[in-house]
């Protein structure tokens, strides 16, 4: 069964993974970024999910609901654990320094996955477009991963509160 699904999985997929590994690869390494270029992935993740969880459940308010809740539960935790180890900002750039992870790569692999079996599971028996269970744990699990990405740029943003404010003006 595991064998048809992959056989039956459009080649665009599989082109999609791949750019996946690709952007993960960069966010692997430490890079200074406008605010919006640290803005641009996040966005992206949280529309694509949405996306996602509307497109095969439709606008249930469980899987919302889930979506949410696991956004702000996401929240809540990186708000308790900070900004990551080496991320900061620079005044007179006005850019932030974003370290290298692996993390995000680790969170676009599990969406992928997590959105993959759910297609795939939809696909063989439509009627779960209709459970509960399965609407309101894809939801949470969408909006875990990616409320995430969200979650660890706001903790980069907050550096800036940090950040001395002379530093361009002393020409340090």
């Amino acid at each position: 069964m595991m064998a048809q699904t992959i056989q039956h999985t459009p080649g665009w997929v599989w082109l999609l993974f791949l750019a996946l590994i690709c952007l993960g690869f960069l966010q692997s390494r430490t890079r200074t970024v406008p605010k919006a270029r640290l803005l641009a992935l996040p966005a992206a993740m949280l529309a694509l999910s949405l996306h996602s969880l509307v497109a095969t459940f439709g606008p249930l308010r469980l899987g919302l609901l889930a979506w949410l809740a696991g956004g702000m539960l996401t929240l809540l935790l990186h708000r308790v654990l900070g900004p990551p180890a080496g991320a900061g900002y620079a005044p007179d750039t006005r850019r932030y320094t974003v370290p290298g992870s692996w993390v995000p790569l680790m969170l676009m692999l599990a969406i992928f996955f997590a959105r993959y079996a759910v297609a795939a599971a939809t696909a063989i028996d439509a009627s779960l477009r209709q459970a509960n269970a399965l609407v309101a744990a894809a939801g949470l699990v969408y909006g875990l991963l990616s409320w995430t990405f969200f979650a660890r740029a706001r903790a980069v943003l907050r550096t800036a509160q940090y950040a001395p404010a002379g530093l361009a003006a002393q020409g340090a």
